[in-house]
């Protein structure tokens, strides 16, 4: 296999939300970062995950938080989660008139 470097990304999607800190701690052995999906209701018919759980959350580990956008108009959003502490945001291309303009905001 060579090079390879295998990482695991833990979802947060299916963990319990009324023990979140102690989900993450239970994984956390096995996490090189956490992969939390933000969901508007919109975009995907399902709300999940919010800028206040992963500021709540930002301290109770040092791996890194992956926030996957999946709302429509993710340039609101970018801001609020990188305030909150997530280490790496990524979005869906088609659900902005202007890819561009959230590439630039992220980075």
């Amino acid at each position: 296999m060579g090079d390879i470097m295998l990482k695991a990304s833990v979802s947060l999607w299916s963990a319990d939300m009324a023990r979140l800190e102690s989900e993450i701690r239970r994984a956390e052995p096995y996490a090189d970062s956490f992969h939390i999906d933000v969901c508007d209701g919109q975009y995907a018919p399902v709300l999940l995950f919010f800028p206040d759980i992963v500021r709540a959350l930002r301290d109770k580990t040092d791996r890194p938080f992956e926030v996957h956008l999946i709302t429509k108009n993710p340039e609101r959003w970018v801001g609020p989660f990188a305030d909150a502490g997530a280490n790496l945001i990524a979005f869906y291309a088609d659900a902005t008139e202007d890819p561009d303009k959230v590439i630039d905001l992220i980075q």
